[in-house]
């Protein structure tokens, strides 16, 4: 068994022998999700499960600096791109401990994210350039700042956008991270390939009770840390990425969230609104609204991510021929199934 199975596995096993002690310090401290006029829970249930999350991803790392194998060597010579990670990232689960705790305004925590992701920035973690398949490297320059700053607080907040239905949002995580991981090469992306391993394991550990009907929700703490974890572990391998689409992977794997998103802050600009303001017509919404149950909801989230993933994959392995083919097919499988959820009426 090779280590980043290891690791996933311990993730696994924290997270999961974590969770129902979380769920108790939730409910001393006050971390209770209570049911609301856009909550699809009917019951009151603890939140903060982003905790055994964080320990679970983290935890098994301390086993590498004693690992005398190529991974444990890697690890340690990157000691400090993971700690800037880690870092970066700690800053925005606390964050989220804080709103699952005492709810904050939309405006603060986003100014705590900008201010995470100006540090991983500030550390070398930036999207200078992508490669564009059939045409030459866009660099951008003076707009690297933006662009950067787009991708890790976008990313982060469309999975905490997701996190609105028992299990979505720690299943899509899981499909992503793999995705992600397995689009670059383990000997070479150390970091990205530990920190999948720790998000794949842990997610899949918490799953044993945030599935439906969940008896702890991830909360900020988690959906924040994971989406912005997620954001920040796919950057360096765009950068040394030799695919032709360099970005294919981290954008096609997160596709579900990023489309929800981008509906979202569209559809309140429409109507002038904030962007900050909450809705009842995210895609999880919709599919309950159809009449389909919780698990089927689940479902065809986990479905959509997978199939999304799975292109990803074709668009990091492919030849060019079936490139352009695999990146417009996945386009126009997304704007059938978004039309058809859309054409759902509902209101606010």
């Amino acid at each position: 068994m090779n280590t980043y199975s290891v690791l996933m596995l311990l993730s696994f096993g924290i997270t999961a022998g974590l969770t129902p002690l979380v769920a108790k310090l939730a409910c001393r401290l006050g971390a209770i999700d209570h049911p609301g006029e856009r909550k699809v829970h009917t019951r009151a249930t603890p939140r903060l499960g982003g905790l055994a999350i964080f320990l679970g991803v983290l935890l098994p790392q301390f086993s590498l600096f004693i690992l005398d194998n190529r991974i444990g060597r890697l690890f340690r010579e990157q000691l400090s791109v993971i700690g800037a990670v880690v870092a970066a990232t700690g800053i925005v689960f606390l964050l989220g401990v804080i709103d699952d705790i005492k709810p904050l305004r939309a405006p603060i925590k986003f100014a705590a994210q900008l201010a995470a992701a100006s540090l991983l920035y500030h550390w070398g973690f930036r999207i200078e350039s992508i490669a564009m398949p059939y045409f030459s490297s866009v660099k951008f320059g003076i707009m690297a700042y933006p662009v950067t700053m787009l991708w890790l607080v976008g990313i982060t907040n469309a999975l905490n956008f997701l996190d609105g239905i028992d299990g979505a949002a720690a299943g899509v995580a899981a499909i992503a991270a793999f995705a992600i991981a397995n689009g670059t090469d383990p000997a070479g992306e150390t970091t990205t390939w530990i920190f999948a391993a720790g998000i794949v394991g842990a997610t899949l550990g918490f799953l044993l009770y945030n599935s439906h009907p969940a008896r702890i929700f991830m909360g900020d703490s988690g959906a924040l840390f994971l989406g912005f974890l997620l954001a920040a572990v796919s950057i360096p391998s765009t950068q040394k990425a030799t695919a032709v689409l360099a970005m294919a992977v981290p954008i096609a794997a997160l596709a579900l969230p990023i489309v929800d998103t981008t509906l979202a802050v569209a559809r309140r600009i429409a109507r002038r609104k904030s962007v900050f303001s909450g809705d009842a017509l995210h895609v999880h919404h919709r599919l309950l609204r159809m009449g389909i149950n919780h698990p089927g909801a689940a479902l065809v989230i986990y479905g959509m991510s997978a199939f999304s993933a799975m292109v990803a994959l074709t668009l990091a392995h492919s030849q060019r021929a079936t490139l352009l083919f695999a990146a417009v097919y996945m386009v126009l499988f997304f704007l059938v199934v978004m039309k058809s959820i859309n054409a759902l009426k509902l209101k606010d």
